[in-house]
Order: structure tokens, then C-alpha cells, then sequence
């Protein structure tokens, strides 16, 4: 259903996916690198589905044994120059995520906000820009 391109099949699929991997994340593990494949196809997605894609993404990786691959995935995004929305959505969800868990280890909070600074120095497009903390807006409670 993710490739349909139709918006509501994407996204129950994503809310499913996610619920799954909230719910049963042993159950879901094995099926990780079909799961992320989708973000080779992330580019086709709206941005609400590809906030959704981070989410899950996340899940699967942070805070399980693959936690470093979701650290490195970031990593990249940001050694690029990029202005792409979709990278500064990925870069904020795993900031978002790594803040969650800083109630157990200051290293995640610590990493997190190292992310967002990196991020605000790399964006020169003031669109973007202003897109970046639109998002951050969104993500402070």
C-alpha cells in the first residue's frame, strides 16, 4: 500500500506500521530492512507521510541494538549541504525521538541538540530555514 500513491493508503499503512512497532517491536524487528527501505522512496511522499516515515524509522532504531544506524543516517543528512524539507523533517524526528530518551541518558539530549545546531548552520535557503523551525515549533510541548 505504501507505493499506491494514494495519501490515505500511505498513511494507514504508516499508522499500522507504527502502532505495530510501538506495540510488538520484537515481532517487527525482522522485517527491519524491508521497513526502511521506504525511505529510498521517501522523495514521493507529502510531508505529513514522511514525518510519519521518520517516526517509524526511529522507532526501529533508536533505543534497539541497530540505535548507531539512526545516529549515522543523520550524520549523513547533515554532512550533505542540503535545503531539501524532507532531510530537515528526518533531522528533527530523530532530534525529537533522541529528547525523548533524555529523561534516562544526558548523551541523547546532548546529541540532539548537536543535531539541530548543525542543522541551522547548513541551511542557507531562508524558506527552509524558516521550514526548520516551524517544525521545531511543532515538536516543543
Amino acid at each position: 500500500h505504501i507505493g499506491s500513491g494514494e495519501a490515505n493508503q500511505i498513511y494507514c499503512t504508516l499508522e499500522n506500521l507504527i502502532l505495530l512497532t510501538k506495540n510488538m517491536q520484537t515481532a517487527v524487528e525482522p522485517f527491519t530492512s524491508q521497513i526502511k527501505q521506504i525511505l529510498e522512496v521517501i522523495d514521493n511522499f507529502e510531508h505529513d507521510q514522511v514525518r510519519r516515515v521518520y517516526d517509524l524509522f526511529c522507532l526501529l532504531t533508536l533505543g534497539s541494538s541497530s540505535s548507531n544506524e539512526s545516529l549515522v543516517y543523520t550524520q549523513k543528512l547533515l554532512t550533505h549541504p542540503t535545503d531539501k524539507k524532507i532531510d530537515v523533517i528526518g533531522i528533527i524526528s530523530v532530534a525529537k525521538e533522541l529528547g525523548s530518551q533524555a529523561s534516562s541518558e544526558q548523551k541523547y539530549r546532548d546529541q540532539a541538540c548537536q543535531f539541530l545546531l548543525e542543522l541551522a548552520k547548513k541551511l542557507t535557503d531562508p524558506s527552509c530555514r524558516a521550514f526548520m523551525y516551524d517544525e521545531i515549533s511543532s515538536i516543543i510541548p
